[in-house]
């Protein structure tokens, strides 16, 4: 069909591919060929007529073309797209008569009725047909219509037919629906007047066994309304409806019981976490002036200290012929400076986070370098332990070597004077890397676990609570965490956790 169009020849070809699309069964008129313009291209059976309506140029698919009369007879046509190259180039029209047989009419008119009449049609009231023969357009739409013929007044109710863009059409005259209407109500009212009549004997006779179980259960409505849990008599306990009514009463006393405590528990949830947000929201404006006098300050400060640690250098090295109490001094001098470029480096870690730069990092080293940092009391004896296979660390370097070299410092100053045990574990997943950081200090309590991680929080008498602050901000920032992982009157437990490289 498709070389037939676009070339106009091998007509035989195209004839035997519109044979097989079914036997004639009396309805269809005509198969064939039309071009997008509507014309006839090429026809089966009968003289293929043009197209009844604006040809549908830019049909892709399937479907049932509007109802239309030809001498008397009503038609409507089935369209398929013939494609070239992705492109509809004309359509193959199958012609059908929308007439129905005596057989067929009898059934139709026993569903309509003895005063009703079924019509099919277009939907925009074009065209109708009473299966029988054209009836020429009418007023009727979808829903419920009134249309006047030859004088008589007639009632129509339609729907569309799915699919197309037909309607079928239920007609009955005004005054036949009437008169079947005013027997239908008749028989209704005699129906009423007996059901009235049962129902007044039948209620007197159940009323005493359904009032007095549903007072019970009224009550226990009010109490569960009252937010107590009902307590039903035993003459609610029944099997029927009205026990099951009190069954389900009862449950649903329990499940608001239920639901009123757990709100108030979310309630108390909620009001802490409010409370916490409304302290956290004091401590950052407090933060925020303290980060820009801090920010300022801090790059002041570390100039003269670093002069005053070159100097102690200098002199410790210069001067060979000094009194031991001088060196003494110089050594404190160092160790004071010490002190006070950690404090600055604390301020301005907490200003500004720099964006890490993630690196794979081996953890045995790491954790080795980190200890070789830090300056342990001889009272303080290390414990080093990496499990074997741990994977490498994906983060930072310097900014999770800070992290561990905080929580290093702060436990071996936990344990001062008496010293102690800083145990140091390594260990991991194909996920994540976990450093724990054990001292044998007097612990941290419970309820200190977070707040030790605020800044500016701080139970010893020198510093100023950014340690653990600024820690917790390079550990997130490296994708892990820091957090108290175990803490007794006997030595608390630091974990860091660190994703792994496997892991990335």
């Amino acid at each position: 069909i498709v070389a037939f169009v676009s070339t106009g020849r091998d007509s035989v070809s195209a004839r035997e591919a519109l044979a097989v699309m079914g036997p004639d069964t009396g309805l269809l008129v005509s198969t064939g060929i039309r071009r997008l313009d509507g014309t006839p291209l090429l026809a089966m059976n009968r003289r293929l007529p043009p197209a009844p309506v604006t040809p549908p140029a830019l049909v892709d698919s399937g479907r049932v073309g509007q109802m239309f009369n030809s001498g008397g007879t009503a038609m409507y046509e089935t369209l398929a797209p013939v494609r070239r190259d992705g492109r509809t180039v004309a359509h193959v029209v199958s012609v059908r008569s929308l007439t129905a047989s005596p057989t067929t009419l009898k059934t139709v008119e026993s569903l309509a009725g003895a005063s009703g009449v079924l019509w099919v049609g277009n939907a925009d009231g074009t065209e109708w047909t009473d299966l029988q023969s054209a009836l020429g357009p009418r007023p009727i739409h979808v829903g419920d219509t009134e249309i006047t013929e030859g004088g008589v007044r007639r009632l129509v109710s339609a729907a569309p037919i799915p699919g197309t863009p037909l309607l079928i059409a239920s007609t009955v005259a005004a005054n036949q629906a009437g008169a079947s209407l005013k027997g239908f109500l008749w028989t209704l009212v005699l129906i009423a007047i007996a059901i009235v009549a049962a129902g007044a004997t039948a209620g007197w006779i159940v009323i005493r066994q359904v009032t007095n179980p549903l007072v019970d259960l009224t009550a226990a409505a009010e109490a569960i309304a009252a937010g107590h849990r009902a307590n039903l008599p035993a003459r609610a306990s029944r099997n029927d409806e009205i026990g099951r009514l009190s069954d389900a009463f009862g449950t649903m006393s329990g499940r608001v019981t239920d639901a009123r405590e757990h709100l108030e528990r979310q309630v108390r949830e909620r009001t802490a976490e409010l409370e916490r947000t409304q302290r956290e929201l004091i401590q950052r404006e407090k933060l925020a002036v303290l980060g820009q006098l801090a920010s300022s300050v801090g790059h002041e400060l570390r100039n003269p200290l670093g002069v005053m640690s070159n100097i102690s250098y200098y002199l410790s090295t210069a001067l060979t012929d000094v009194p031991p109490k001088a060196r003494e001094h110089l050594a404190m001098l160092r160790r004071q400076v010490g002190l006070a470029e950690r404090i600055v480096t604390d301020i301005l870690d907490f200003t500004r986070v720099k964006q890490p730069e993630t690196a794979t990092v081996p953890v045995e080293a790491f954790v080795d370098a980190q200890l070789q940092r830090v300056t342990l009391p001889e009272t303080v004896r290390v414990e080093r332990s990496v499990a074997p296979g741990v994977p490498d660390m994906s983060a930072d370097p310097f900014q999770v070597g800070q992290v561990l070299y905080n929580v290093l410092t702060n436990a071996a100053q936990s344990m001062e004077p008496r010293g102690g045990v800083l145990g140091v574990r390594a260990h991991g997943t194909n996920g994540s890397v976990f450093i724990d950081v054990t001292d044998e200090g007097p612990g941290v309590p419970e309820e200190h676990h977070e707040q030790i991680f605020e800044p500016l929080y701080t139970t010893k008498l020198r510093g100023i609570g950014l340690g653990l602050s600024v820690s917790r901000t390079l550990a997130q920032a490296n994708g892990g965490t820091l957090r108290v992982a175990q803490s007794s009157a006997r030595g608390t437990t630091f974990r860091l956790e660190v994703p792994s490289a496997r892991a990335n």
